[in-house]
């Protein structure tokens, strides 16, 4: 575990939540409603706050635990690169 966050994998941290980086997360309504495949109801607080990371068992869960979505996080990773690489650009130029 490294301060801060939560290893979802080898070389990912999670900061605070990791359904944000869930295969199973709702994200039209991430925000809204915190909804998962899990929890289609809602996921139980002390999973979204992040004091159970849920990966074992936990009660209610239809049988899914946290499973890390390689594919998204890579995708924000380059996002978060083309948006800084703009930022800068823009910076020096004027």
């Amino acid at each position: 575990m490294d301060e801060g966050g939560i290893r979802l994998d080898e070389g990912h941290v999670g900061i605070l939540n990791a359904c944000e980086n869930c295969v199973h997360i709702d994200l039209e309504g991430l925000l809204l409603s915190h909804r998962c495949d899990a929890f289609p109801a809602g996921i139980p607080m002390p999973i979204w706050l992040g004091d159970d990371i849920h990966s074992k068992p936990y009660e209610g869960d239809n049988g899914i635990q946290f499973e890390f979505d390689a594919n998204r996080r890579e995708a924000e990773l380059k996002a978060e690169k083309k948006r800084k690489r703009r930022q800068y650009f823009r910076s020096i130029s004027g």
